[in-house]
């Protein structure tokens, strides 16, 4: 078993160094890295670049829902376009037509009394709200210390931001980082495992070295397995570097090591989908062309799929690879969560152990 471990890790270094010597593979690392750190830079420098600390008034509407007090205390304090609504469900209807970006509702405004001020804050997820939001609670907070700085322990300002998911924006949210380009890069990382595959075999059998060493004591199994993990072992490295490159942006990944072993069982599995390519097209460009129709079908997922169809698939979501990345994510590690990573773990494993054996009979017997 060592010696046969060790003519492994042999191979394992021989294929690294050609890798790592591929001008091409360093371009790929590179162009990620570069489209990735845009996209940070893009989201944290929008608001800045655009609106500054300030909403243009121009951009925004907000409806007020209140009485006299308080619409005369959010007309002084905002200074925006406000409207006024004696009806919250009139408002509500309004909002939903895109008329406003945000509703500011209090049901019993008094600023004298001694009960707690209740203000629910309606908004869109879109990128002019959530910074109208901020300066809103940042008004509000301000006006708190200032209206009941002796009692701001006792009778404190609550604050309730009511978001409406159904609504439709024109704007990007900035979760898009979360919820696509995360896992559009996780895939395409882990993707490149199966061509950095095609490549690696096609050429040991271009240059006629393959038969000189299955003449040697190495295994065809072993031979495959060695492949696969030279293309396997990068994806961890590539991937570690984009979660920093992330963090160093602001956008904090939970579960980080699970998303890194997420990406070596994805990465067994494109590699699987390499060695099937290979047995079906037996040379490297058709290979690849195939490889292409399996990857078209992995990034279909990557689209918005609409609320009923997630509906529909009920626990089956918690598999499909853009939802258990987004949820490793950005979430804790709930029990569907854990379940769809098992059974993503198993089905990888077992692809990959099936494909190298299909291909140490068929395609190198």
């Amino acid at each position: 078993m060592k010696k046969r471990l060790r003519r492994i890790a042999v191979m394992v270094g021989k294929d690294l160094k050609k890798l790592i010597r591929e001008k091409s593979f360093g371009l790929v690392i590179l162009s990620q890295l570069i489209v990735i750190s845009l996209s940070i830079t893009a989201f944290n420098t929008f608001p800045a670049v655009f609106y500054g600390e300030n909403v243009p008034s121009a951009l925004v509407s907000v409806a007020i829902v209140g009485n006299n007090a308080f619409y005369d205390f959010m007309t002084t304090s905002l200074n925006l376009d406000v409207y006024r609504y004696d009806s919250l469900e009139t408002a509500l209807i309004h909002f939903k037509n895109g008329w406003h970006n945000a509703i500011i509702f209090c049901k019993d405004y008094y600023p004298s009394g001694r009960k707690p001020i209740v203000i629910d804050i309606y908004a869109k997820e879109d990128i002019p709200s959530s910074l109208l939001i901020s300066r809103i609670k940042r008004i509000l907070e301000d006006k708190e210390k200032k209206i009941r700085n002796d009692r701001i322990k006792e009778y404190p300002l609550e604050i309730k931001l009511l978001r409406i998911p159904d609504i439709p924006s024109t704007e990007i949210p900035s979760s898009i980082i979360y919820s696509l380009l995360l896992p559009l890069f996780f895939l395409s990382t882990v993707a490149i495992s199966g061509n950095l595959f095609i490549n690696i075999f096609t050429m040991e059998v271009e240059n006629k070295t393959i038969d000189i060493i299955l003449s040697t004591p190495v295994s065809r199994l072993d031979f495959l397995y060695s492949k696969s993990i030279s293309c396997i072992i990068l994806i961890p490295l590539q991937l570690s570097l984009w979660i920093m490159a992330l963090s160093a942006g602001g956008f904090t990944l939970q579960n980080a090591p699970l998303l890194i072993l997420l990406s070596i069982l994805y990465g067994m599995v494109f590699t699987s989908l390499g060695i099937f390519s290979i047995y079906i097209a037996k040379n490297r460009d058709n290979a690849q062309n195939i490889l292409t129709i399996f990857l078209v079908i992995v990034f279909i997922f990557l689209l918005p799929l609409p609320d009923s169809f997630i509906k529909n698939l009920g626990f089956l979501v918690n598999i499909i690879p853009a939802y258990l990345i987004t949820k490793l994510a950005c979430s804790g590690l709930g029990t569907c969560t854990i379940t769809g990573f098992l059974i993503t773990a198993v089905a990888s494993i077992l692809i990959f152990w099936v494909s190298h054996r299909f291909g140490s009979n068929y395609l190198l017997g």
